[in-house]
């Protein structure tokens, strides 16, 4: 989840976040008069993505022609003032991006002091927005029964979609780039540290490197061989106080009762084992965060035990359900960004192209040792 507030360029910031909708866009405004942001959404909604817009039923409002473009919109209305005045000023971008603040989308907000607050990434949130959005489109002829759960669902299905992109993405460079490291690049290393150790022993026999020099080379080539025969990595086991091992044990203790999959009802028997088999996990690796995390996430689930009056609500089942699957989703995708060989290729352009420069440099570095090492044998 990301906060930020803007002050200024307002309009091009509301614009530019129009333009990056893919699915939809739910607006609620009191006054709308800027013909450079109704364009952007005209031109989305064109473009197929669902745009839905409540405006406040008012002359500065009437003053700018609509129809034009509203026809092309998923739903449009005015919104009278008859009981209660409409005077929200927000926008939901695909369910995972909440615009709010003082802003009005009018030029005249350009010149007065103004704000706008960007959420992202808070599901809970957009979906209380969309549900207000809701609440107020009913009254004006929305054909949508109002339905909190309802409108979470829809947001969660699309935001594991989009992270599942977003994983599918980064996995596959990944791949690519370990596959190309594995099969060209790491027997090119392994070749050219070879010829660096024959040459320094060369050397060394010649009196032009001593000892020390010598070692090093040959410690260098024998770390990457240690580095190449244990390519698996080993779990890291942290070392904590006696005292924070006996909290620990009395806290696996009592929310083992609470999340064993032997316990808990049936119907969330899967997010019951990966959540037990993550605290387990973290508890055997004395990781206070990592069980932290594990057992906020069990109490957020809050799974109902066997015995207990049964869930027949499949809404609120299957709200459970993607809630986990997102959470752990989200939870890959940043250890996947974290990873070591992520923050070396999230910038390359082009995977294969970075792994022929890497191969012209190598074979370069090899080629100039192996002339080195035929001046030194012909002397």
């Amino acid at each position: 989840m990301n906060t930020q507030v803007y002050f200024d360029n307002l309009s091009d910031l509301v614009i530019n976040k129009i333009l990056s909708a893919k699915k939809s866009i739910h607006i609620a405004l009191a006054w709308f008069t800027h013909r450079d942001i109704w364009k952007a959404l005209y031109l989305q909604a064109k473009q197929g993505v669902e745009v839905n817009l409540l405006l406040l039923d008012d002359e500065i409002n009437n003053d700018i022609e609509i129809d034009h473009f509203v026809k092309a919109f998923n739903f449009f209305s005015l919104v009278t003032q008859k009981k209660r005045m409409l005077h929200h000023k927000f926008c939901v971008i695909d369910y995972f991006e909440v615009m709010t603040g003082s802003y009005n989308w009018s030029y005249k907000g350009n010149s007065n002091f103004e704000n706008i607050l960007i959420v992202n990434g808070d599901i809970n949130l957009c979906v209380k927005y969309v549900s207000e959005w809701e609440k107020i489109a009913v009254l004006v002829g929305y054909k949508s029964e109002y339905q909190y759960e309802t409108i979470q669902l829809a947001a969660l299905d699309y935001q594991i979609s989009t992270l599942e992109i977003e994983k599918s993405i980064i996995e596959k460079q990944i791949n690519e780039y370990l596959y190309f490291n594995q099969e060209i690049i790491d027997p090119l290393i392994n070749k050219l540290l070879e010829k660096r150790l024959y040459l320094a022993k060369l050397k060394f026999n010649i009196g032009i490197v001593d000892e020390t020099s010598k070692d090093k080379i040959e410690e260098e080539y024998k770390k990457y061989q240690k580095f190449q025969e244990a390519k698996s990595t080993i779990d890291e086991v942290f070392t904590i106080s006696e005292e924070e091992q006996k909290t620990l044990k009395k806290q696996f203790k009592k929310f083992v009762l609470k999340i064993h999959p032997d316990k808990i009802d049936d119907k969330f028997g899967k997010i019951a084992d990966k959540l037990f088999k993550k605290m387990r996990e973290s508890y055997e690796k004395n990781d206070l965060n990592g069980f932290e995390k594990a057992i906020s996430e069990i109490e957020q689930a809050d799974l109902p035990l066997r015995g207990m009056p049964s869930i027949d609500n499949d809404i609120k089942v299957r709200t459970t359900t993607l809630n986990f699957k997102y959470t752990e989703l989200l939870d890959n995708l940043i250890e996947l960004r974290k990873s070591k060989t992520y923050i070396t290729i999230k910038n390359v352009p082009n995977i294969e192209e970075f792994i022929k420069k890497k191969k012209k440099t190598l074979l370069q570095e090899i080629e100039l040792a192996e002339i080195e090492i035929e001046e030194l044998e012909n002397k």
